[in-house]
């Protein structure tokens, strides 16, 4: 005859999986939260890949917004693969950026041009220049850099550095990006721990003050700095020694029109793929070029032998400036 089970067993039922539920659901954040900050990581790396890019093409063309907006976005597309439903990478980037924009409320990215600034430009300004579509612009002369460090320092620019922005020369011909870019969470709860994390932090930084940040998104922020390759160029009206920016709108702005400014500090308020004309990458021929050998006599200030051609010569890539020199078509060889 079996024994009657205890009625105490039957009391215990279902406590297993309570404490189960009880341990399980924590381990269950934590995993997410971990799958979360991976995906930040391969975000942030792509990010700086993105932005290098960025650098690297508005380095070789005068510092062009629509450049720079360009080389980011399409260094960012396989952050946008597969592209499910959307058709493209690219169609699923715009899709999700307008998201990011209707919720936070702000651009998605924006790209701070810090250097060089206006006060460089008014220092090391030379109206002689000749930049293809940016005629009465102010410019910055990338040829001869030490022999203009040296007629500044003659002249009596303490260190060679411009009065208005203390910097060099060579300084002046560096160009320096900052990114700002919006990262909206997956994992659920997660936006509203950041969001009360921005309510903590009061606004203290760029990332805690950011409309993004309180709507309970990650703000990523980082820089990047190249020498410039081309004469670089001021193309917005830019005073107070504020950035050129260069961003995506929200979806509410609307596409802005070529060469139409916005209200505010943005200078390049731009959509890429609305009737602009792209400009053409660098030939895969570019290289180095040579500096000329002869008389060591300082050129003079205007003098400027890689400047841009003239409208119809053969040298239209925005790799052709003083230390990159496009090789002419075999054709014209």
């Amino acid at each position: 005859m079996l024994p009657l089970p205890a009625r105490g067993a039957a009391r215990q039922r279902g406590a297993a999986a309570a404490s189960f539920a009880v341990t399980a659901l924590p381990l269950l954040f934590g995993a997410l939260f971990v799958v979360e900050a991976a995906r930040w990581h391969v975000v942030r790396q792509m990010l700086s890949l993105a932005l290098l890019e960025a650098a690297r093409a508005g380095a070789t063309a005068h510092a062009r917004p629509a450049i720079i907006e360009q080389a980011f976005e399409d260094a960012l597309l396989p952050l946008f693969h597969p592209p499910g439903p959307h058709g493209d990478a690219r169609a699923r980037m715009r899709a999700a950026f307008l998201d990011v924009a209707r919720a936070a409320g702000a651009p998605p990215w924006r790209i701070d041009v810090l250097s060089p600034g206006s006060r460089a430009y008014a220092d090391f300004g030379d109206a002689a220049l000749r930049v293809a579509g940016a005629a009465g612009l102010p410019a910055i002369n990338n040829d001869y850099q030490a022999e203009q460090h040296l007629r500044r320092r003659r002249m009596g620019w303490a260190g060679g550095r411009g009065p208005l922005s203390g910097q060099t020369i060579f300084e002046a011909n560096m160009l320096r990006l900052r990114l700002t870019y919006v990262h909206p969470p997956l994992v659920p709860g997660l936006r509203a721990i950041l969001k009360r994390l921005a309510a903590m932090r009061d606004g203290n930084g760029p990332e805690a003050s950011h409309p993004a940040a309180r709507a309970g998104m990650l703000v990523m922020a980082m820089e990047s700095a190249l020498p410039m390759q081309s004469h670089p160029v001021l193309w917005g009206a830019v005073t107070g020694g504020a950035p050129t920016t260069v961003s995506r709108p929200p979806a509410s702005r609307g596409p802005g029109k070529a060469g139409a400014s916005p209200k505010g500090p943005l200078v390049s308020w731009q959509f890429r793929g609305h009737g602009q004309d792209t400009p053409s990458r660098a030939k895969d021929s570019a290289q180095k070029g040579h500096v000329p050998q002869g008389n060591a006599r300082e050129p003079h200030a205007h003098a400027s032998p890689a400047t841009e051609a003239a409208p119809g010569g053969p040298f239209r890539d925005p790799a052709c400036g003083v230390q990159l020199c496009c090789l002419p078509p075999a054709s014209s060889r």
